[in-house]
């Protein structure tokens, strides 16, 4: 992979982290603390479970369940660092 298309990857990796960090925080705004973090802890538990119906194109199930190791941890520390805006 060359280094500009490594730059564009993780350039778009970095906005979409971004834009959801947004998102989640616009969407729960007006919740409490507790209702945020429930909010934040089911948001997580359907993206997890969505991650079931994903397969790599051509892909075994040892690199399918690699793959959604990944992304679920991905999920979890992504949505852990959204912080409720209390403004």
């Amino acid at each position: 992979m060359s280094l500009e298309t490594e730059i564009d990857l993780r350039a778009q990796g970095w906005a979409f982290a971004a834009l959801l960090r947004v998102i989640v925080r616009r969407l729960a705004q007006d919740e409490t603390d507790a209702a945020f973090r429930e909010t934040m802890n089911a948001m997580e538990k359907e993206a997890v479970r969505a991650l079931e119906g994903f397969k790599l194109q051509g892909g075994n199930e040892e690199g399918n369940t690699a793959v959604r190791e990944s992304a679920s941890a991905y999920i979890t520390r992504l949505l852990a660092s959204v912080r409720r805006d209390v403004s």
